[in-house]
């Protein structure tokens, strides 16, 4: 069986803790700026420890903060330089996400995986567990016009080539963050 077809065979709806999940986070940061922070090397380079303000905003009510990938990274390693953990944490791809479930181990953060693989393909458990899962078939694209956040109802995220705009993007104008 080719990939293609393995991919055609998955399930596209979500679990329904996780749809009820998804749920209740619909307009639930309304009217909030939302911070996507991603690991380019700007990150390190030229914003460093000023990062740190937004952790501080968001523990006052003043913003929604929502990393990515291997973020973690800016705050575990020894040249860490980040003191807060996004309050979301979106990961798109599959490949690292055991590694970073490891990392983020006693950290508390809302964990969003938005990927074709419905987590009865992980075989670890505590993965299925950890990990809000919202489908992001790879037939929606966003170039070709799909996005999610704005209607009345999230079956998906479209693909939008990058976690941050598959997830944190139409996650906050699911969210009501403005401006995201």
């Amino acid at each position: 069986m080719t990939l293609r077809e393995q991919v055609a065979r998955l399930p596209k709806t979500m679990r329904p803790q996780d749809a009820a999940y998804f749920d209740g986070l619909k307009g639930k940061h309304k009217g909030l700026p939302l911070f996507i922070i991603g690991t380019g090397p700007s990150l390190r380079n030229e914003v460093g420890k000023d990062i740190n303000i937004l952790g501080e905003l968001e523990s006052k009510g003043r913003c929604v903060t929502f990393g990515v990938n291997l973020l973690m990274h800016c705050m575990l390693a020894e040249d860490a330089f980040m003191d807060f953990t996004p309050r979301y944490w979106g990961m798109g791809e599959i490949d690292w996400l055991f590694k970073i479930d490891m990392e983020l181990t006693g950290l508390h953060t809302e964990r969003i995986l938005s990927c074709m693989w419905p987590p009865e393909t992980f075989k670890d458990e505590k993965l299925r567990a950890n990990w809000r899962w919202i489908p992001r078939p790879y037939e929606h694209m966003m170039t070709d016009g799909h996005f999610m956040g704005f209607g009345g109802e999230l079956p998906y995220l479209a693909d939008g080539q990058s976690v941050v705009f598959d997830t944190g993007v139409q996650l906050g104008a699911w969210m009501g963050c403005d401006p995201v």
